[in-house]
């Protein structure tokens, strides 16, 4: 059974995470892990507001690839969004270590990513209602 109010809290928490996201990408002086925080966690929110809406119940994880790989068998436009798992790291690791990320985020792309997910989650929320 489609849980619309779960949906769309999903997609609520989604839409400011990725609004915090981008104040931090207009600050430049603000460290990029935050930024990445806030993307990362838009997308985990969008992903498992996608995967209520297939009557998926998400599971307990920050792990992007593991979400969209579950995503995926059931819902084939989520192979648009694997670019979103250079966001992993930022769940977790970079807000507690030190070490910084293997290259520039691109986050304008991964943004412009994320806020196509909000809009897919938005979109099935509403046709579950």
């Amino acid at each position: 059974m489609k849980r619309p109010d779960a949906i769309n809290h999903y997609v609520t928490l989604a839409e400011g995470d990725l609004s915090l996201a981008r104040h931090l990408a207009a600050h430049p002086e603000f460290d990029e892990r935050f930024l990445g925080f806030h993307l990362q966690q838009a997308a985990e929110k969008g992903i498992k507001a996608r995967m209520l809406a297939r009557d998926i119940s998400p599971p307990r994880t920050h792990s992007l690839p593991a979400l969209l790989s579950t995503l995926e068998r059931i819902d084939e436009a989520a192979a648009a969004f694997w670019d979103l798992v250079d966001l992993t790291p930022y769940a977790v690791q970079f807000r507690y270590e030190v070490p910084e990320p293997s290259g520039p985020m691109h986050h304008r792309l991964l943004s412009s990513l994320v806020e196509e997910l909000i809009a897919k989650a938005r979109q099935a929320a509403s046709d579950s209602a």
